[in-house]
């Protein structure tokens, strides 16, 4: 299943959901060489490389569940990006 959508975030199992998190996690490391949109990833990189995957996980999904995803627009990798910018923060 492709989790990229509200709807099929809150269809996926918790399985599912870890193994999604951990993949943009992934990215953020690759998308540090790139540096597209002017975006600087390195400071949430580096915050997140401290952090196992069932850590990571369980503070995105507590993120995530608080701003309620609804719909079928593909928007669950900002949310995702915009939980672990909040998380890194202390928020």
């Amino acid at each position: 299943m492709v989790v990229t959508t509200g709807a099929r975030w809150r269809d996926a199992t918790p399985a599912t959901r870890q193994s999604y998190i951990t993949g943009i996690t992934d990215g953020i490391h690759m998308a540090a060489t790139f540096q597209r949109a002017g975006v600087n990833p390195d400071p949430v990189g580096q915050c997140i490389q401290r952090m196992s995957d069932d850590q990571l996980a369980r503070l995105v999904a507590d993120q995530l569940d608080v701003d309620s995803i609804e719909g079928d627009e593909r928007v669950v990798p900002f949310y995702v990006w915009d939980a672990l910018v909040s998380i890194c923060r202390g928020g």
